[in-house]
């Protein structure tokens, strides 16, 4: 192995403000179905530090290849009437799937968005363990 694995996060799970859902019990690991998108920030997943995907450029290249036929000004206003969700974002999965052919590589996803941030590392198969919580921005 040519990269270190991190130890799990012990400290505090940030969920955001008070009225937001509890910390699910398997806060400390990432479910390979969650989409890597949190709308209003960014997510990142990274190779030994180098950027795989961005969400918010992701966002904008699909911006201009939009399989629902509309122009860039139609999208625009069905975003701001529908919300992202319009658009299909990529799931951990698709990053788990790369890295499981590619393994000995430091593995990791970002989430930074209002109120909380979370950083895993992928450490085996199918395992993104949490690595670091934080309160996010705003």
């Amino acid at each position: 192995m040519t990269w270190t694995k991190l130890p799990a996060w012990t400290g505090t799970v940030h969920i955001g403000c008070l009225t937001c859902s509890p910390v699910p019990d398997n806060a400390h690991l990432c479910r390979l179905d969650r989409m890597l998108a949190v709308g209003f920030g960014a997510v990142t997943v990274t190779k030994d530090g180098t950027c795989l995907y961005d969400e918010q450029e992701w966002m904008h290249s699909h911006r201009h290849r939009d399989p629902l036929g509309m122009t860039d000004e139609e999208l625009e206003d069905a975003i701001e009437t529908c919300g992202e969700d319009l658009v299909e974002y990529p799931t951990l999965a698709t990053y788990e799937a790369a890295a499981a052919a590619d393994p000995d590589h430091d593995w990791r996803v970002c989430f930074y968005a209002p109120l909380h941030e979370e950083e895993y590392q992928r450490q085996g198969p199918e395992a993104w363990v949490l690595i670091r919580s934080g309160e996010g921005f705003a």
